[in-house]
């Protein structure tokens, strides 16, 4: 059976997935006679490919008379045709037939070969398989959350909440109507909201969807989906953090999850101390001037010069905490404190060895002295 697709074709995996489950389903709808031997996958393009069936039917009657083989023929061409419509298409689908077909009799065994030729467009098709194999048409469902850590003073929820109206494009902040939107445009499905972890720590996240994607139930096709909306969020968290006109800040990946009809992209960002000089929009300004993590008061969206804030987005995953100012204590002057400490050992170490080397030189030299005399007294006598 060979298909044709106007689309890059599946994996092998995701072909012989496909067929096993359906024959782990239905295969107890054949006869007995019939039997599955085996299946297997060719790509032949990049726009085609085979899958390879191997029946066996037992008890079928062959004529010895040459002339009546052909009813034969027809018998094993209905029993395969009939079978491959069982585990392939839809109940109550017209059938699909094979295109050509090819047997020959050699002893009391009949050997065939049918060909089947799917064209896009066909309306006689094996409509299980392509169904489960086909890209669907879902959704995206983008979460971002920006989590401030270990802050000395922690905004009110009223704070951040005027800061987001105040400066973040409507688009982003407002939850808006989906069927009026752009279907490739990330639109906004929750209002910007606030959550306080704790005495020092909160969250601010936002909500996107991207409606009618094209979604490939094929693993490795699906990572091309990944990246192009991993681009989306890129776009986002510029807007929302990047001052404008600044170099465009790629995010580490998000973490996403396809549940059949739909795509979640989890992004999770924690701002803690580092490094990194981080060029903060309007908002990310204000933002971090309510934290208490800025003193200045010019925001860098502003003509004046750029402000660079000390801190950097990194991706939060599961059991990770934001680790503070005492894991550099514990990082770097804990292991040079004990290096220092164990300087002198390693000078009385060496002295040791030093020492214990002298002692057996002179050792060796007084008994090479003692054998050498030994042995001209020996000579004398």
């Amino acid at each position: 059976m060979f298909f044709n697709s106007s689309s890059p074709v599946p994996s092998e995996s995701l072909v012989l997935s496909v067929i096993q489950t359906l024959l782990s389903a239905r295969l107890t709808n054949l006869t007995d006679s019939v039997k599955v031997l085996n299946f297997t996958y060719e790509k032949t393009s990049d726009t085609r490919y085979g899958v390879k069936f191997t029946f066996q039917i037992s008890n079928i009657s062959m004529s010895q008379n040459p002339e009546l083989w052909n009813d034969t023929y027809n018998t094993v061409e209905s029993i395969i045709n009939n079978a491959l419509n069982t585990l392939l298409n839809k109940a109550g689908a017209e059938p699909f037939n094979p295109q050509s077909s090819f047997f020959t009799i050699s002893g009391t065994q009949v050997i065939g070969d049918m060909l089947y030729n799917c064209q896009v467009g066909d309306t006689k098709t094996p409509a299980s398989f392509l169904n489960d194999i086909s890209p669907v048409l879902g959704n995206v469902l983008i979460y971002i959350r920006l989590v401030f850590k270990n802050l000395t003073k922690v905004p009110s929820e009223a704070d951040v909440l005027n800061a987001a109206n105040a400066l973040l494009d409507a688009k982003i902040r407002r939850a808006r109507d989906l069927v009026t939107q752009k279907l490739s445009d990330p639109v906004s499905i929750q209002d910007v909201t606030y959550q306080k972890i704790d005495n020092n720590s909160y969250i601010i996240s936002f909500g996107f969807q991207i409606s009618n994607v094209t979604i490939s139930k094929d693993t490795q096709l699906r990572n091309g989906t990944y990246s192009l909306i991993q681009n989306t969020i890129n776009s986002l968290l510029n807007n929302i953090l990047n001052v404008k006109n600044a170099p465009v800040f790629v995010f580490p990946q998000a973490n996403y999850t396809f549940n059949g009809t739909e795509i979640v992209a989890n992004s999770e960002y924690v701002f803690v101390e580092g490094d990194t000089k981080w060029t903060p929009s309007g908002f990310l300004y204000a933002v971090l001037n309510i934290s208490g993590l800025s003193t200045l008061t010019t925001p860098a969206a502003q003509t004046d010069p750029t402000v660079h804030v000390v801190l950097r987005p990194t991706v939060q995953a599961q059991n990770t905490t934001t680790v503070g100012n005492s894991a550099w204590i514990l990082g770097i002057i804990i292991p040079c404190s004990i290096v220092i400490i164990l300087i002198p050992c390693w000078i009385l170490l060496c002295c040791l060895l030093c020492g214990c080397c002298a002692g057996l030189r002179r050792r060796y030299n007084r008994r090479r002295s003692y054998n050498v005399q030994y042995a001209t007294r020996n000579g004398l006598f």
